[in-house]
């Protein structure tokens, strides 16, 4: 009989990574992940080709991320010492897991992104999960509930802003209002903020346990180059870099970055593009009389109750995947659909028309 593994007892119990995403045919649709619809244009790849083919390529990158941190620098406003680099913010989420004490207790609002607990639970961390308030179709953050934290133990807040999976943008008052009285790390994902205009950058220096998460896959449409970053105080960046592998960045994400960042006119374009295909989307699901929540990010959440698998198998057979989470809790009935190009978007549209004729 083989020995057993000596591997940490949280990480055998946790449930592997499986991405809900299965190509089922040549022409599939992808309404399901959030990324951006539109594509890096042709111009800009070429330029970072063109720079590509002037950089070493039998040499390691930089190795502390310098050139990176100082293109996020020059584009946030934030200075490099207080930036932390990831492949993808879901990096990020899984190192400042690791860095929390071993006692600490994770609290989420639910829904929310469920990368927070799945890298709590393979880090051994306890998890609190806290229901939305809603009223109709309005949501909000129990705000007291969140604040009860344990006592005696450490503990780390995270939440993303505008929501994921509803669209939600909470009030900016509640979120700063965590964020100055939660005992503990307060990390809010601002994963979707080009299409939400809403951050908390602005509070960072007085408030030196708040962390915001961002990512180049959104607005930025470099989700195919996997690269996140965090902003934060710079006593917690310099020990959050201590859990960064020598050498973290190769020059495919370094140039990129550099290249995307610099042509911020672009990505403005392509977030105008979404929220006007997003605000046509939902007009003509309303006209069908589906309901879909207001939404700040590049996606909608669709309530569709008892019809909710009929419409599904509809999507379906017109080769569209979309998020299903009919099966979370009081989302029973709901889908998350991702916002697409124009043809896209109308596919969908046209496959739920058979269902709900205006």
């Amino acid at each position: 009989m083989s020995p057993p593994l000596p591997l940490r007892p949280a990480l055998i119990a946790a449930a592997g990574y499986k991405s809900s995403y299965v190509p089922k045919t040549p022409d599939e649709i992808k309404l399901n992940h959030n990324e951006s619809a539109l594509d890096v244009d042709p111009a800009t790849k070429s330029a970072i080709l063109a720079k590509l083919l002037e950089e070493p390529w039998h040499r390691y990158d930089d190795p502390d991320g310098l050139r990176l941190r100082h293109a996020l620098a020059r584009a946030t406003g934030w200075p490099e010492a207080g930036i932390a680099l990831g492949h993808g913010a879901n990096e990020l989420v899984q190192r400042l897991m690791w860095a929390l004490d071993s006692r600490s207790v994770v609290v989420t609002p639910s829904p929310d992104y469920y990368v927070y607990t799945r890298a709590a639970q393979v880090a051994g961390l306890t998890v609190r999960s806290l229901p939305l308030l809603h009223e109709g179709a309005h949501f909000s953050l129990d705000i007291e509930g969140l604040l009860q934290a344990p006592q005696g133990q450490p503990a780390a807040l995270f939440l993303s802003w505008p929501n994921n999976p509803t669209g939600c943008l909470f009030d900016r008052g509640q979120i700063l209002q965590l964020a100055q009285r939660f005992a503990g790390l307060v990390i809010v994902d601002e994963a979707y903020f080009a299409y939400s205009h809403a951050t908390l950058q602005p509070e960072l220096p007085s408030l030196p346990n708040l962390v915001l998460l961002r990512t180049l896959a959104k607005a930025e449409a470099l989700a195919g180059v996997r690269l996140g970053y965090l902003l934060a105080n710079v006593d917690l960046v310099s020990e959050l870099n201590k859990l960064s592998p020598p050498y973290p960045h190769g020059i495919l994400e370094t140039v990129a970055a550099e290249v995307v960042l610099a042509q911020g006119e672009r990505t403005q374009a392509r977030v105008a593009e979404t929220l006007a295909q997003r605000q046509a989307m939902a007009e003509a699901l309303r006209l069908m009389g589906i309901e879909s929540l207001e939404s700040s990010g590049n996606f909608l959440l669709l309530h569709l109750g008892d019809e909710q698998p009929a419409a599904l198998e509809a999507l379906a057979q017109a080769h569209i995947a979309v998020r299903d989470l009919g099966r979370v809790g009081q989302w029973h009935g709901c889908l998350r659909l991702s916002v697409g190009t124009p043809v896209a978007n109308a596919r969908a549209v046209a496959a739920l028309a058979s269902l709900f004729p205006a």
